[in-house]
């Protein structure tokens, strides 16, 4: 399960999204979430 667990977590921070959520966290800024394709403002809080 650990394997498994750490494998989804590397394939979500090599994502666009991911890096750029943890950039921001290191920046101690904002993140500037990715839009998603139906407009949906999830993330913009």
């Amino acid at each position: 399960m650990i394997s498994d667990t750490a494998e989804r977590i590397a394939r979500i921070r090599a994502t666009d999204e991911g890096r750029e959520g943890i950039t921001a966290f290191l920046e101690k800024r904002k993140a500037n979430w990715v839009k998603s394709p139906a407009g949906d403002k999830a993330g913009d809080k």
